[in-house]
């Protein structure tokens, strides 16, 4: 699975990373992060933060990138999905760590209520899905390629 951070408004790359660090201390995680950064195209550089949580049974972690505002305008402007149209502010290759992404998701929604997680597309999650999720019982296998009955009504 892949996450894709979205939001109706473009954010700057600093605000993001600001979140993402907060939502990863929230939860218990550690945060690597690394800047690559080129000598001849300064403005390409590509951050990446890997946050990584050990469980009881198995250490999980991904790789978020974060994307620069020009490069979001210059590659993607606004995606069309079928909640509306979205800024990709974050995203992750595919991983294979439903919990702590499920984790991590619910923290940054709570600093972000008015953003939007989605595996690449194929679901969305806001606060209010999370929160009804940790409610009726919180994480469980599958969470993120399960249609909520609820989702419809929410986003």
């Amino acid at each position: 699975m892949g996450v894709l951070i979205l939001n109706k408004d473009l954010k700057s790359r600093e605000e993001v990373l600001s979140k993402v660090v907060v939502a990863a201390f929230k939860i218990g995680a550690s945060i690597r992060i690394d800047e690559n950064r080129t000598e001849c195209l300064p403005s390409e550089s590509k951050l990446e933060i890997t946050i990584s949580k050990h469980f009881e049974d198995n250490e999980e972690y991904f790789i978020l990138n974060l994307e620069r505002e020009e490069s979001v305008l210059s590659a993607y402007e606004l995606l069309d999905f079928e909640i509306g149209k979205y800024y990709r502010l974050g995203v992750t290759d595919h991983a294979d760590c439903q919990r702590l992404i499920y984790c991590f998701s619910l923290a940054y929604l709570e600093l972000n209520p008015n953003q939007v997680i989605s595996t690449y597309g194929d679901q969305f999650f806001t606060l209010k899905d999370l929160e009804r999720m940790e409610n009726e019982g919180g994480y469980f296998e599958d969470w993120c390629y399960a249609k909520l009955p609820w989702q419809k009504e929410s986003i």
